[in-house]
């Protein structure tokens, strides 16, 4: 008869299975075993030799209390592997870890242009104020959606001192970084709208 350690073993198996029905799958039965998941979880994350199983565990451990885990997914950030990078950085939201922002702000210069964009709209999740200054310079991105999402993080942000680089982007080639940047100057606009009305 099937153990838990062997149910464990199962589903840290069904993580290398590829696209993300199955190993969402798997995640959601590890984390209804709950605690005693955690170990096996913790190993994978760090150990396994399969990328498909590591960036899963990344996600896995994510949704413990456990000290180890922000070190351990602080480190994936700068892991050779892209995949290791984006799944650490989804981990890291999900937490709504806002300490990691002086982590996440390298990772929009990053060589990938898909982690540069899910960086940015990580530190636009979280709020991450400090990231203003670095959004601003991705504004300037050669891909169109890291233009597009840094503008939209700086619009979460109400990041005023970014106004100037926004109306730049109006003029952008591409109409979603456009658009974008128009809403974010909006957002900014009715902050400003609403300190008056305080102050009066």
């Amino acid at each position: 008869m099937p153990t838990v350690a062997d149910d464990i073993a199962e589903m840290i198996a069904a993580l290398a299975v590829e696209g993300e029905r199955a190993p969402r799958a798997a995640l959601k039965r590890l984390m209804l075993i709950g605690e005693a998941a955690f170990p096996a979880l913790l190993t994978a994350a760090q150990q396994s030799p399969d990328l498909r199983i590591r960036r899963w565990a990344l996600e896995g451990i994510a949704e413990f209390g456990d000290r180890r885990v922000r070190r351990i997914l602080l480190s994936a950030l700068t892991d050779e592997a892209m995949t290791i990078r984006l799944h650490a950085i989804h981990a890291l939201v999900s937490r709504g870890d806002r300490r990691t922002g002086p982590q996440l702000i390298p990772l929009l210069t990053d060589v990938s242009g898909g982690i540069r964009v899910n960086a940015a709209q990580a530190l636009g999740t979280l709020c991450i104020a400090i990231a203003g200054p670095a959004l601003i310079k991705a504004l300037r991105d050669q891909q169109w959606y890291v233009r597009q999402t840094a503008a939209w993080a700086l619009g979460e942000l109400r990041c005023t001192t970014a106004r100037n680089a926004l109306r730049r982007c109006l003029v952008d080639d591409r109409k979603a970084v456009r658009v974008e940047a128009t809403l974010a100057l909006r957002q900014m606009d009715a902050r400003k709208s609403v300190q008056v009305m305080k102050s009066t």
